[in-house]
Formats: structure tokens, sequence, C-alpha cells
């Protein structure tokens, strides 16, 4: 939880006691029943609009914005894994 407050993160979980003991203001507690259901509640919840254009369009491993679609993420050059 130290870590998701300092990095101002939101924690999502489906467990209803670990929202209920608000072990931080930041949490969203999601019902849906299954995960695309769940990842619709995420995005409706948080007004988080999805385009082609953004699909695929951040390194997974350090969260760096691709300029291109085939470009190499920021963290390239220090992260083999991200070439």
């Amino acid at each position: 939880m130290e870590t998701a407050e300092r990095e101002r993160r939101l924690v999502l979980t489906s467990e209803r006691a670990f929202a209920a003991a608000r072990h931080t203001d930041a949490c969203l507690l999601v019902t849906a029943p299954d995960k695309k259901a769940q990842l619709a509640e995420v995005l409706a919840v948080l007004r988080i609009d999805v385009t082609e254009g953004r699909l695929l369009s951040r390194c997974a491993a350090c969260n760096g914005e691709f300029a291109a679609r085939r470009a190499l993420p920021p963290c390239a050059a220090r992260a083999p894994q991200c070439a």
C-alpha cells in the first residue's frame, strides 16, 4: 500500500473485505464477475476512452510511450527486454 500511495496509484480489488478495511483512499472495488466485464467496469468508472490508436502504445516494462507504432520505447537503450 505504501508504494501505491507514494506512486499515486489506484488499487483495484474484487475483495469486498479489503476495500472495506480502507487500507488506502485510492481503492476501487471491482464487482463485475468476469475479466471482460471487469475491464469494462474499470474503463467506465475511470472514464477512460480506449481508441485503436492508443492500443499497445506503451511499453509493458517501463510504461514509456512509443513515438510511433514500430518505434522502440524510451527505455530500450537501458533495458534489453524493451528492445
